[in-house]
């Protein structure tokens, strides 16, 4: 369950109160809407965001760069939002000036998102396709190669993408989902339980789950347990869950 964060900084509100948008040029009223729609997907306002993308892209002009991020990062709203063939068409073009413009890694923050669009679609062949085009030292990617190759039964590939995430160190880091995912559909609950119990429920680092989610977790890790008496920590710990968000 991905959570924005409500409370992300909101510099650019201040911005708005020191300067007027008459003082600026068309370019930077492009890049000021761009930064205060990227501030909006954050907080997860996204259909306000999407107007500001658009606010941006109105204003652009010859700055072809910029665009090709108004168009990477509107991709994302409508992916988030499950909107997957109106994120392709978008995603498409912010691909076609990356390519055009030669910018090589942005090109293939644009790959990891188309085929990031192709897995959440259950293609993931296509998936697979994107991914291994990035080409590049990546978590974030290696996380995804990972799940695909989990989703496909393909246990040794995935086995080695996800020791190359952990491997990898960047911003995005490992996910331990990954890893939970990869035991889960091996059947190993064991070590299911122990990866949930350390690292999601209580976690060191702080994972923000729904409480919806973590009733559901609780209960199919219940649920790996044969005897009654294991199974009565997590059914309870479900039950609070849910009453927890009210269901």
């Amino acid at each position: 369950q991905d959570i924005r964060d409500k409370k992300f900084p909101n510099a650019i509100e201040e911005f708005e109160d020191k300067f007027s948008l008459n003082d600026m040029s068309d370019e930077e009223k492009s890049r000021f809407f761009y930064l205060k729609a990227r501030g909006l997907y954050y907080r997860g306002e996204f259909i306000e965001a999407l107007r500001y993308f658009i606010k941006a892209k109105e204003y652009v002009g010859k700055n072809e760069k910029l665009l090709g991020d108004i168009y990477n990062s509107s991709a994302n709203i409508f992916n988030d939002n499950f909107y997957f063939d109106e994120a392709l068409s978008i995603a498409d073009k912010a691909l076609e000036v990356r390519e055009k413009l030669a910018l090589e890694e942005a090109k293939k923050d644009t790959l990891s998102l188309i085929g990031g669009i192709y897995l959440k679609k259950n293609n993931l062949n296509k998936a697979i396709e994107f991914f291994k085009q990035v080409n590049r030292e990546d978590a974030r990617v290696y996380n995804y190669l990972a799940k695909t190759s989990i989703l496909q039964k393909r246990f040794k590939k995935a086995s080695k993408y996800i020791s190359l995430s952990k491997q990898t160190a960047d911003e995005k880091g490992f996910l331990t989902l990954i890893e939970l995912l990869y035991h889960f559909e091996k059947g190993e609950f064991k070590k299911v339980r122990k990866l949930f119990d350390t690292q999601i429920e209580y976690p060191k680092h702080g994972f923000n789950f729904d409480k919806f989610v973590l009733g559901w977790s609780n209960y199919i890790v219940a649920k790996s347990y044969k005897k009654e008496s294991k199974m009565k920590k997590y059914i309870e710990r479900a039950v609070n869950n849910f009453l927890d968000d009210n269901y």
